[in-house]
């Protein structure tokens, strides 16, 4: 912004310029395989970032803003500086607090750390003129989870694996609202996780990380989960199943569907 004052004071409101933030991000890759050569080197991951979201060959990182007044962050990207340069800098973050959200085709993000603030429980702060690293650390022997959801209307019996995905995406044509919500427990290690329900009742998450969860199953979206509220979860104790998921392992539920009302 360029101001220009000609023969007079300024009049008017006073404003006030601060500058925005940057933000470092670090991502260590722990993959056990490779899809395709079954041979993955440890490393680091090049990840580029548009309109404040990070994509990456292994992942992809995104700012959401902890309080809904913040819009999504617009920052640029700093590009590395040469194949070697495995960090990709954000400009220009908006001062603000940001939970830091991971995905990946390939598995979870472990960890994510600022210093010692532990960003998968905490969110990042960024201050006015800020200059941050985040290290991230991907692992790919995340657990499993795949059911069955009772109480719809229309459900039948459920398909095999190998029909799921494709039942899914008629579920989406088809408009298909059903929801089930992977909420981690106090003190433990998961994450928050979704997953559509097939219109035939079947549903399935994979690369979850391990830990202990709250699994509950929803007639349709709910957008307002205070999971991280230990006094709001009061109201889905005795509620879907808990199940504690440890690394590689394939859990199957029966889940019994519950009214977005209740």
């Amino acid at each position: 912004m360029n101001i220009e004052v000609k023969g007079a004071a300024v009049q008017g409101p006073s404003m006030t310029l601060v500058p925005n933030g940057t933000v470092r991000v670090n991502a260590k890759l722990e993959f056990k395989n490779d899809p395709n050569t079954d041979l993955q080197p440890q490393g680091s991951a090049t990840v580029v970032f548009h309109n404040g979201q990070a994509q990456g060959q292994n992942l992809n990182v995104r700012l959401e803003p902890v309080e809904d007044v913040n819009e999504r962050s617009r920052s640029e990207t700093h590009p590395p500086h040469g194949p070697n340069d495995e960090s990709v800098i954000l400009e220009h973050v908006r001062p603000g607090r940001y939970w830091i959200r991971v995905d990946s085709a390939r598995g979870f993000a472990a960890a994510i750390s600022a210093g010692d603030v532990d960003l998968l429980r905490h969110p990042l702060t960024v201050r006015a003129g800020a200059n941050l690293v985040v290290d991230v650390t991907m692992r790919d022997d995340g657990a499993e989870i795949a059911g069955s959801v009772e109480g719809l209307d229309g459900a039948s019996g459920g398909p095999d694996d190998g029909m799921l995905r494709s039942r899914m995406s008629i579920g989406f044509a088809q408009g298909a609202q059903a929801h089930v919500y992977c909420l981690p427990l106090p003190e433990s290690t998961g994450q928050f996780r979704e997953a559509w329900v097939a219109p035939d009742g079947r549903f399935s998450l994979q690369r979850m990380p391990p830990g202990a969860y709250r699994v509950l199953a929803f007639n349709q979206p709910q957008n307002d989960l205070e999971y991280q509220d230990a006094a709001s979860m009061h109201t889905y104790e005795g509620k879907g199943q808990v199940v504690r998921l440890a690394a590689g392992q394939k859990e199957e539920l029966k889940l019994q569907v519950i009214s977005g009302n209740e």
